[in-house]
């Protein structure tokens, strides 16, 4: 099943608009506001835009408040990924960063990339990824580092679901 962008970015809680602690509230996880464990969101962000989009829970974490109170959403990046192979399909998979970024060029889908800081550093970061009229990446995230546009195009491998 494969929804068109604009209905998953219309659902996607990105943090300029939604704060980690706003987040958390939502779902009914206040106490993983301090928790570093649970420091990065961007998995539960997109399995919201994925619940809003019309797809099944992504995972298998019980959402306690709110809106999808009773779904369930995925907090681990790799996972998330894995259930996107289920349920959308194969992706587009890339060696590095830097060939991701070439190949996707204008399209807009979701990206995952792995090993964000390297090879000793299996943190890995899942957006929605579309270019503004400007030619910058939007919605990659920031909420690991603030990088400027939330794309991690030095990571070790990446990949890509393109959206109409």
């Amino acid at each position: 099943m494969k929804v068109p962008y604009a209905n998953l970015r219309m659902h996607f809680p990105d943090t300029d608009s939604v704060g980690r602690d706003e987040l958390y509230h939502w779902i009914g996880y206040p106490e993983n506001i301090t928790d570093p464990n649970f420091y990065n969101t961007c998995a539960i962000r997109i399995s919201l835009a994925l619940l809003g989009a019309g797809y099944p829970n992504p995972g298998r974490w019980p959402i306690k408040a709110g809106k999808y109170k009773g779904r369930s959403i995925e907090t681990r990046q790799r996972a998330l990924s894995a259930w996107l192979v289920r349920q959308v399909g194969q992706p587009a998979k890339f060696k590095s960063g830097q060939e991701a970024e070439r190949a996707i060029g204008s399209q807009q889908g979701i990206v995952s990339f792995f090993s964000i800081y390297g090879d000793q550093n299996p943190q890995g970061h899942i957006a929605i990824v579309s270019r503004d009229r400007w030619g910058r990446y939007l919605r990659c995230g920031n909420e690991i580092d603030g990088t400027a546009t939330g794309c991690y195009w030095s990571s070790r491998e990446v990949w890509f679901w393109p959206l109409k």
